[in-house]
């Protein structure tokens, strides 16, 4: 996975909507050689967030959270069958549950 540094990111979504009549996302990252679905990425988070983003947004959690998640999950499953569990997005729970050693 490439990075990309926050200045050329800038640099081409500034490119881009300066230009965006008369370029296309396709032409503009074949310029700089990076995947069209990447600089489209990019301009899309601009226009929605005003800014560039730097760098992914990673959740880290530690081996004990997971843990007492796995554990929680398996011991409340019942009720939590019975109304959505508002806490953690189902499909972090599954990042969990896997992750787990001994858990599953």
């Amino acid at each position: 996975m490439n990075i990309y540094s926050p200045e050329l990111k800038s640099k081409i979504v500034h490119e881009y909507l300066e230009r965006k009549n008369d370029i296309s996302i396709s032409e503009l990252s074949r310029q700089y050689d990076i995947d069209p679905r990447r600089v489209g990425e990019w301009i899309r988070n601009y226009q929605l967030r005003g800014k560039i983003i730097t760098q992914p947004n990673k959740r880290k959690f530690s081996q004990k959270f997971k843990e007492d998640v796995v554990d929680y999950y398996q011991t409340h499953e019942d009720k939590l069958m019975r109304k959505p569990w508002n806490k953690l997005p189902q499909d972090l729970m599954y990042v969990l549950l896997r992750s787990a050693p001994g858990k599953t």
